[in-house]
């Protein structure tokens, strides 16, 4: 199921006006904060506020601000992608799809995805076939019922044992 349920075409013409105003290199100040209002209000009504709709204004923020990367929603997952993450440089385009904890999912494998998720106020995002390798390489997920029938595993929690190998896909 793609991040963007009903609705949610709302929420990224906010975001959207959002980063034209911004990316305007406008010192339009009234504008910036014309758009951060519309957005915040959104994101205050019943409507809006879902948790899928703040982790998508986390991660557009995040991406967009400290990272140079826009964000393309997509309605539908695309080659397993909530959105594609095009940096300003216009050569590197990412598809992310955005999960709620760390993720390894077989339908990912060969399909040049990276996975994002939130963590105790911390951000990752990893190429999901390069940790996946890394993680079965360390002896995890080999043997459980939900890696070697179903084809995926997730943790709640990043565990104690690697959570330092995690620390290089902190964003």
């Amino acid at each position: 199921m793609s991040i963007l349920a009903d609705g949610t075409q709302e929420l990224h013409s906010y975001l959207f006006k959002v980063r034209d105003s911004i990316s305007d290199n406008s010192t339009n100040l009234d504008a910036i904060k014309s758009a951060l209002v519309e957005l915040l209000v959104y994101l205050c009504s019943p409507e809006g506020r879902t948790t899928d709709n703040c982790t998508t204004t986390d991660t557009f923020f995040q991406l967009h601000a400290d990272y140079g990367f826009n964000c393309m929603w997509l309605n539908d997952d695309w080659q397993g992608a909530d959105f594609i993450a095009c940096h300003i440089d216009g050569n590197t385009f990412l598809k992310i799809q955005l999960k709620g904890r760390l993720t390894i999912n077989q339908k990912y494998s060969s399909k040049d995805i990276y996975v994002t998720f939130h963590q105790d106020g911390q951000w990752y995002l990893y190429p999901h076939d390069e940790l996946r390798d890394e993680l079965l390489k360390l002896g995890f997920m080999i043997g459980t019922k939900s890696w070697d029938e179903k084809g995926g595993y997730s943790w709640p929690k990043i565990p104690k044992n690697i959570f330092d190998h995690m620390a290089q896909y902190a964003i």
